[in-house]
């Protein structure tokens, strides 16, 4: 009983993380918001400088299996549209620009 009760935790986890993966997969410059949020669900955070917008997603996981690493990903729209995405930072470029740095492990 024991074990199959772990084997199903197990099975929901890959396959919650596969889905996410394949949700992240699928982004692409020039998403709309309400592109981004039908992909990838409400965002944790979010983030406003001018006609920039920053949707945060937390502890994403990044690829399709299960043991893929999770991070924060970001998708910076400008004027609605996405014009970078991916896991990192955002940092500002000038008073008005936003962008994504990746980070260095």
């Amino acid at each position: 009983m024991h074990r199959r009760l772990v084997a199903l935790v197990l099975l929901v986890v890959m396959l919650t993380a596969c889905a996410t993966g394949d949700r992240i997969q699928s982004m692409h410059e020039g998403m709309s918001k309400d592109e981004v949020i039908a992909a990838l669900g409400n965002p944790d955070g979010f983030q406003q400088s001018g006609d920039y917008e920053v949707l945060r997603y937390t502890n994403r996981v990044e690829g399709k299996w299960p043991w893929d690493r999770a991070s924060d990903y970001n998708v910076i729209l400008k004027n609605g549209r996405a014009v970078q995405y991916g896991p990192g930072r955002v940092v500002p470029r000038d008073p008005n620009a936003l962008i994504l740095v990746p980070e260095l492990n």
